[in-house]
């Protein structure tokens, strides 16, 4: 990925980048990756943005095994009055403020 990125300028020519791998639960990886593009390949508007990020959960009938793994291991919940001893709650509520509408556009 980050060939495609620096090399290959899919997101457009990068002037400079800075990132970090974490682990977290089940000691999997994640990254933080802050791009630095040159002028004309900024996004500017939220469309701009919408072609770039993007996030998908897969059929839950077609890909049952990566679908709960994604369900477990990468969405919040449940919380709130669903489960008052979760690690998010201050207060008897959510302080991540969960659970929220999906969105179709950023």
């Amino acid at each position: 990925i980050k060939s495609n990125i620096l090399k290959e300028d899919i997101f457009g020519k990068v002037l400079a980048y800075l990132y970090t791998i974490e682990f977290q639960k089940y000691g999997l990886p994640h990254a933080h990756v802050l791009l630095i593009l040159a002028q004309p390949y900024k996004p500017k508007t939220v469309a701009d943005y919408d072609t770039i990020i993007s996030a998908e959960i897969l059929n839950k009938n077609s890909n049952p095994n990566i679908f709960n793994t994604v369900k477990q291991t990468m969405m919040h919940g449940p919380c709130g009055i669903l489960n008052l001893n979760a690690s998010c709650i201050k207060d008897g509520k959510c302080f991540k403020r969960y659970s929220r509408n999906f969105q179709k556009n950023t």
